[in-house]
């Protein structure tokens, strides 16, 4: 299946980016996020938090009723106009079946298929993690129980949209906002240039037109 552009996870490049890292500010897939947080103790405690369906650029805060995980920033235009709850932030590498309640996923695989080593654009944004996962771990995951419950993926979706459509809309304005203010600015300079100066001041508009008559009476005699 492929992933959406923008979406996939930064350390392997192939898989859908569920969970964002704090510490290491990147969205992980469920297999990188286990092996890379099992391999190095220290990266254990590192808080992470399901992605944000809107931005896919940090962790969310609020799931709607829907399914939908959001960030402070895409939720707040709906926070008092749809249903949510708060998402869990999680530390260390929690079970499977506590996965799938957390993020609403299928558990990840063993980490031992999880190939580290095909390094897609997360090469760049995490360099320092592909080291911590050298050593492969051969834990099995727990069997699951029951499925997740199925997700209203039009509601999600169009919900999505129409948050993406605003931030568009609020980008547009602003953009009207800056061409308005380079008008007003060339046309002020314009007519700031056009005016007489005396010793480098503004000459008053009724000496500098006297001076233009008694110009013109002068050249007239």
């Amino acid at each position: 299946m492929e992933n959406e552009v923008g979406c996939e996870c930064q350390l392997c490049g192939g898989r859908r980016g569920v969970v964002f890292c704090g510490a290491h500010g990147g969205r992980l897939c469920l297999q990188c996020d286990r092996a890379l947080h099992q391999a190095h103790g220290g990266a254990g405690d590192h808080p992470r938090a399901p992605l944000c369906d809107s931005c896919n650029a940090a962790a969310a805060e609020l799931r709607l009723n829907d399914g939908a995980t959001l960030c402070g920033p895409c939720a707040y235009p709906y926070a008092y106009a749809y249903p949510y709850t708060y998402t869990y932030v999680y530390t260390g590498c929690p079970t499977p079946l506590e996965m799938m309640r957390l993020l609403h996923a299928a558990p990840p695989p063993p980490p031992a298929t999880c190939s580290l080593q095909q390094r897609g654009e997360g090469e760049e944004l995490l360099p320092t993690l592909l080291s911590a996962t050298a050593t492969p771990n051969t834990a099995t995951a727990a069997p699951m129980a029951m499925p997740p419950p199925p997700l209203q993926h039009h509601t999600t979706t169009s919900l999505i949209m129409m948050i993406r459509n605003i931030h568009k809309r609020e980008e547009r304005n602003r953009a009207k906002l800056r061409f308005s203010k380079q008008i007003k600015y060339a046309c002020r300079k314009a007519g700031a240039d056009a005016r007489k100066r005396v010793k480098g001041r503004f000459a008053k508009a009724s000496s500098s037109s006297s001076s233009s008559s008694s110009s013109s009476i002068d050249h007239r005699l």
